[in-house]
């Protein structure tokens, strides 16, 4: 994705831009003052420095790209978050549905045994009949 603003100038577009600007805000006024501003400093306007701008432009231009790579790439990382969160909680709620029907067959079991155990108490053939938590072989019903 580029930059709206991009725009690299060369020297040509700088020195006629000055020219030009300089004759139409200065059309019949020649003050002092403001020519001095608009003079700037003497001596070559862009000979070694145009070479620092442009290695300082160069420079920019890579950090720019860099950044538009990052953010590039953490865009991606939050789309691929969103599709782990998303299979996240599809497991979560898969759980919960296995855990309910855990609960529903041990419930169920639960009330056979004690149909089994209403009916006839030596079912599971234990000494008291079913009667006694503490009795061991009795411990089918009192395990759930």
């Amino acid at each position: 994705m580029p930059p709206k603003f991009k725009r690299h100038l060369n020297d040509d577009d700088v020195t006629g831009s000055v020219k030009s600007e300089r004759r139409n805000l200065l059309e019949d006024d020649s003050d002092e003052e403001e020519d001095f501003f608009l003079r700037g400093p003497s001596g070559p306007r862009f000979g070694p420095r145009n070479d620092k701008i442009k290695h300082v432009q160069n420079q920019v231009d890579e950090v720019i790209d860099v950044m538009q790579e990052n953010i590039t790439k953490v865009i991606e990382r939050g789309e691929r978050l969103d599709e782990l969160q998303d299979k996240s909680d599809k497991r979560i709620l898969l759980c919960r549905l296995i855990l309910l029907s855990i609960l529903y067959v041990i419930q169920k079991a639960y009330r056979i045994m004690q149909l089994l155990l209403a009916t006839d108490p030596n079912s599971f053939g234990g000494k008291c009949g079913g009667v006694d938590a503490n009795c061991y072989s009795c411990e089918i019903p009192y395990l759930i």
